[in-house]
């Protein structure tokens, strides 16, 4: 009887054993399929979720550009807005306000001709395609003069530029500094927008936000490069002198708005400048006057150095034959007095933003009724 239990038993645990060697491939074989199965099905989910994150990013990117605000700064014939220095002054004043209200940044300026002849983009690319802003609601701020008191009215806690102006393009014409109001913002819907780099002083800020904005085009380079070629610039033993004088109403442009620099001056100037001359240096001239022209020739001879090119107001004889010619000189002479070991500024924007560019106090002077030692501001 024992026998027989003995047998049952290890029958029943051989059957248990092949049943279990028979079944155990089946079931690897259903769990790698499981598996596998599991596997494929997480990567079409991947796969797909990849596919919708593209799809987002690419839907986003489209509602970027559909949702893109812009700010331009506009300067065409068909409004004044101001000499050289002018337009830089306001230009920046834009650049900063667009950072500041989360706008794209463009600038359109076609008087006396198109600014991308001689400036195009460095950083920060300010040329918009004109089909960009095909279809969008637009406006446009005439802040020449502070018409408008935009500085002003920035500095209010409460002012809210885009729920003011909630146009998807603003077109803003200004010649107006905003630098200083929008530096010292600390509160409201914009103190804590304005960049650090726009919170040091007006010159300072101009020159960092301008080298973000500019650089010369190859024709302007090799212009600068030409010239500086012949006053041999770049195998000089002595200090490359430089003076602006801004006489303003004369009788070179007698519409301009003011006299800048008295006549009495000049001879102030000339001693000044002479020691530099008597030690080898050579003397860049920048001049709204004819009549400077000849008396700096008369008095320095061969040791001054000037374009020789036409003179005008860029922007008050805007319409005159030869006024891209005389852009051309003028933005040629800025970028030549941004060079210079020594240089003299008058009472106007032009040198002074060129003072900015070039950087230093050292050798800075100002000519007013006086040389005096100038500081950037």
């Amino acid at each position: 009887m024992r026998k027989q239990i003995r047998c049952l038993v290890l029958m029943s645990t051989f059957c248990v054993i092949n049943y279990l060697l028979l079944a155990y491939p089946k079931l690897g074989r259903s769990q790698r399929s499981k598996q596998s199965t599991k596997l494929i099905n997480i990567g079409m989910f991947q796969s797909r979720n990849q596919n919708e994150n593209l799809s987002n990013t690419e839907r986003l990117d489209a509602n970027t550009v559909t949702n893109q605000k812009y700010l331009i700064y506009l300067c065409d014939s068909a409004r004044s807005c101001g000499g050289w220095g002018d337009r830089q002054r306001g230009l920046v004043s834009a650049f900063i306000l667009a950072n500041i209200t989360d706008r794209r940044f463009g600038i359109i300026m076609t008087s006396p001709c198109n600014i991308t002849k001689f400036y195009i983009p460095n950083e920060v690319n300010w040329v918009i395609p004109a089909h960009e802003l095909d279809g969008k609601s637009y406006t446009t701020i005439d802040d020449m003069d502070s018409r408008r008191s935009m500085g002003r009215r920035f500095a209010a806690k409460d002012f809210d530029f885009n729920k003011e102006f909630p146009q998807d393009v603003v077109y803003l014409r200004s010649n107006v500094e905003y630098i200083a109001g929008l530096r010292s913002l600390r509160k409201g819907f914009y103190g804590k927008k304005v960049p650090d780099w726009a919170r040091k002083s007006v010159l300072n800020t101009f020159r960092i936000a301008w080298g973000m904005l500019m650089k010369p085009t190859k024709m302007l380079q090799k212009h600068m490069e030409e010239f500086l070629s012949t006053m041999n610039f770049n195998n000089r033993f002595n200090s490359l002198v430089c003076a602006h004088v801004r006489l303003g109403r004369s009788n070179t442009i007698n519409m301009d708005s003011a006299i800048r620099t008295p006549m009495s001056a000049l001879p102030l100037l000339w001693v000044f400048l002479d020691p530099y001359i008597q030690k080898g240096s050579k003397l860049f001239l920048a001049t709204d006057s004819y009549v400077v022209r000849d008396m700096a020739r008369d008095k320095f001879g061969d040791s001054v150095y000037m374009t020789g090119g036409s003179i005008m107001h860029v922007d008050k004889q805007a319409s005159w034959p030869r006024a891209c010619e005389a852009f051309d000189v003028a933005l040629l002479e800025q970028l030549i007095l941004t060079k210079c070991d020594v240089l003299v500024t008058s009472r106007s924007m032009f040198s002074q933003r060129a003072a900015a560019i070039r950087g230093t106090t050292k050798d800075l002077f100002l000519l007013t009724h006086r040389v005096r030692r100038m500081k950037l501001a």
